[in-house]
């Protein structure tokens, strides 16, 4: 292992692309912040998002800074970076473990929904009539008339 007096990359090359992906997580936490969802998700969102913003200056500083001079601090930082990933990947898995409980959740109230739209359709109905103090002729009726007709 040779010890360079140089860092992995030139900072010209890393400070902008992590000044981009701050922006981007920025903007994706202020629009996570006023958009309609189910709050755990919105509090899973909002701390990972937290997370990337402190993985990424430190993987910047690891990569555009970092020198293996000092073999103390470069182990720390880069145990740093691979714990906070490990963290952001952890709370991406919590997020996703969440939509399935919310879908899981979303889809039985469909279906009871479903259930009881269906049970109301298939039980017996009674009709009413427009006028309820005039019943409809019943076929007894029916026979009645038809005999008052015949001995009229």
């Amino acid at each position: 292992m040779s010890i360079t007096d140089t860092p992995i990359l030139p900072i010209w090359l890393v400070a902008p692309v992590a000044g981009a992906l701050m922006l981007a997580v920025g903007g994706h936490m202020m629009t996570t912040r006023r958009s309609e969802m189910p709050e755990s998700r919105r509090r899973i969102r909002i701390a990972n998002a937290w997370l990337m913003v402190l993985t990424l200056p430190l993987t910047a500083y690891a990569f555009g800074v970092l020198r293996d001079t000092d073999p103390r601090e470069f182990v720390l930082v880069w145990t740093g970076v691979a714990g906070l990933i490990g963290l952001v990947i952890t709370v991406a898995v919590v997020d996703m473990l969440n939509t399935i409980r919310l879908t899981a959740a979303a889809r039985h109230r469909t279906l009871s929904q479903f259930k009881e739209f269906h049970a109301s359709l298939t039980r017996p109905r009674v009709v009413v009539t427009a006028n309820a103090s005039h019943p409809r002729p019943s076929a007894h009726h029916a026979h009645d008339t038809d005999s008052d007709a015949a001995r009229s």
